[in-house]
C-alpha cells in the first residue's frame, strides 16, 4: 500500500479512500456537534497528532513540548497508544518525564492526574477527540504536502482531510531531508499558504537532521568509530530512512524493513547479527529499543540520533506551552 502513495493508486484504492473520508468526516461533525462524547480532565492537555499515518515527527515535537513545559516548572506527562517503542524513546528523551501508555487516553490521564501531573501531552492525538484538549498541533510532513495530491486512507496516509487543520492552535511543518534553495522556497510558500487558509493557527517549522551514531550497547562503545555492515528499520517511512543512511555510510551491505511498531522476529534478528558481525548494526532509536537487550554484545549496535532544529515559529509555540501551564 506504501508503495501505491507513491504512485497513482488503483481505483479500488481510491474508492475505499472516498469511503474512509465519508466515515471520517461523519465522526468530525459528530464531535463537532457535541454528539460524540469527549472526557474533560482535570488538567490541562495539549495534543500532538497529525492527519497523516507514521512518519511525520510526532514523537520528538511531543517531547519538545514535556520538556518546555518542565522547564516552565509544571509536571507534564505523556501519553502514547502504548506502543513499547514509543514510550522507550519519549523515557530516552525526556527521562524526568512519565510516560504512559495506553489505548484508553481517558484512564492514562486520569492516572497521570494521580501520580502528580499538571499537564498531559498527547501523543497522536489529533484524531483521538475522547479526551477535550486545550492546546492542538497538528505536524505535517512539508514533503507530502509539497506533493500536492492529499489522499486518504488506503489511497493515501491520509487521516482527514486538509481542511481538518482548522481545528489546529498550531501546524507544525516537519522536514527530514537537508532542502536546497528551491525546497526552502517552497517551503516559505507552504508556511504562508497555511497562514492564510488557518489564520487562527500560528505556523511553525522544523528538521529532523541526522545526527551522529551513538552506541547502544558495550562493544559499540569500545569499537571506536562506527562502521556499521547493516541497518534496519521498523518504522514508518522506514524506506526513506535506508535510502538517506545509505548514502551518508557506503559501508552498509545489508538492509532489513520491518512493518512500523511491529517487532524484529527472532529468526530474522539471529541473521542480522550474523551478517552484521564484528561491523555491526544500525537502526533508528525506536528501532534500537525493540532489540538492545536480545542483541546484548554480541555485535555493536548503533544508534542514528536525529536533531531537531527550528527554523521557525518555536517562540510562539513555546509561547503557547508556557501560558498553558500558568507560567509567568
Amino acid at each position: 500500500m506504501r508503495e501505491a502513495w507513491r504512485g497513482v493508486p488503483s481505483s479500488w484504492l481510491r474508492a475505499a479512500g472516498a469511503v474512509f473520508g465519508l466515515g471520517a468526516g461523519l465522526r468530525t461533525l459528530a464531535h463537532d456537534a457535541g454528539l460524540a462524547g469527549s472526557y474533560r480532565a482535570e488538567l490541562p492537555v495539549l495534543s500532538v497528532g497529525s492527519l497523516a499515518v507514521g512518519g511525520s515527527g510526532k514523537t520528538p515535537i511531543s517531547a519538545a513540548a514535556a520538556r518546555w513545559a518542565r522547564e516552565a516548572g509544571a509536571s507534564p506527562a505523556v501519553i502514547t497508544p502504548g506502543f513499547p517503542d514509543e514510550i522507550a524513546v519519549h523515557a530516552s528523551l525526556n527521562p524526568d518525564v512519565p510516560t504512559l501508555g495506553a489505548r484508553d487516553r481517558a484512564a492514562a490521564v486520569r492516572r497521570a492526574r494521580r501520580g502528580g501531573a499538571d499537564l498531559a501531552v498527547l501523543d497522536d492525538g489529533f484524531q483521538h477527540r475522547r479526551v477535550a484538549r486545550d492546546l492542538d498541533w497538528a505536524v505535517v510532513d512539508e514533503e507530502r504536502a509539497e506533493r500536492g495530491a492529499w489522499r486518504l486512507l488506503p489511497a493515501g496516509p491520509g487521516r482527514e482531510r486538509w481542511g481538518a487543520l482548522g481545528r489546529a492552535d498550531a501546524v507544525v511543518l516537519t522536514r527530514r531531508r537537508r532542502g536546497d534553495g528551491a525546497s526552502k522556497s517552497r517551503a516559505g510558500a507552504l508556511a504562508e499558504g497555511l497562514e492564510r487558509q488557518f489564520p487562527s493557527a500560528a505556523v511553525a517549522r522544523c528538521e529532523l537532521r541526522a545526527g551522529p551514531l551513538v552506541p547502544a550497547n558495550g562493544v559499540a562503545a569500545d569499537a571506536g568509530e562506527p562502521r556499521p555492515l547493516l541497518a534496519f528499520a521498523s518504522i514508518m517511512k522506514g524506506e526513506d530512512f535506508l535510502e538517506a543512511l545509505r548514502g551518508r555510510r557506503p559501508e552498509i551491505e545489508h538492509e532489513y524493513l520491518f512493518p512500523d511498531h511491529r517487532p524484529v522476529p527472532d529468526v530474522r534478528l539471529q541473521e542480522m547479527i550474523r551478517l552484521a558481525g564484528e561491523g555491526g548494526m544500525v537502526g533508528t532509536r525506536k528501532d534500537v529499543v525493540k532489540v538492545q537487550e536480545r542483541v546484548a554484545d554480541r555485535t555493536p549496535l548503533w544508534c542514528a540520533s536525529e536533531e531537531l532544529v527550528w527554523t521557525r515559529g518555536a517562540s510562539v509555540l513555546r509561547r503557547q506551552v508556557e501560558a498553558l501551564v500558568g507560567a509567568p
